[in-house]
């Protein structure tokens, strides 16, 4: 490649970047009501994808529902999510408050599992959330229990 190629190359990518950089500055800033419903789409994707680390990363450190905490959580993530089956999970929200740096949803999830002896279920979540930084953070969830914990699922 001559000199004037790797130049009009270069100058192309630095193009590219600045044009990005542009639109992504002018892209309005999402607000907290957005940012929290795209934590539980973010979840339900993460799941659906078997992703344990990415499920984990939604989660505050201090997460604690007074039957488990993050740690435990994260066993359980891991486990149910490494079996063979497949994990369909819906989620609809069906109530949102937001009060400073707190939240609170109720949640209507739909999950369909192929590959375990679980039925579909429906359940009904109650979730609190705290902002950390800029990011919300699941630090309490009550509903989920009884599903996580029935049936023949690998390590739930």
């Amino acid at each position: 490649m001559s000199r004037t190629s790797a130049v009009v190359a270069a100058a192309a990518v630095l193009l590219v970047i600045a044009v990005a950089l542009f639109i992504n500055l002018r892209r309005p800033p999402l607000s907290d009501e957005e940012r929290v419903k795209q934590l539980f789409l973010d979840a339900a994707y993460a799941v659906n994808t078997k992703n344990a680390a990415a499920l984990m990363r939604l989660v505050a450190d201090d997460y604690n529902d007074g039957t488990f905490t993050k740690r435990e959580l994260r066993q359980l993530a891991i486990e149910g999510l490494r079996s063979s089956g497949r994990i369909i999970v819906v989620p609809s929200l069906r109530s949102l408050q937001i009060r400073g740096g707190w939240a609170r949803a109720e949640l209507e999830v739909d999950v369909q599992t192929e590959g375990y002896d679980v039925a579909p279920q429906h359940l009904s979540l109650s979730v609190d959330l705290a902002r950390r930084g800029r990011d919300w953070k699941i630090i309490r969830a009550t509903g989920w229990e009884n599903a996580a914990l029935q049936g023949d699922w690998e390590g739930w």
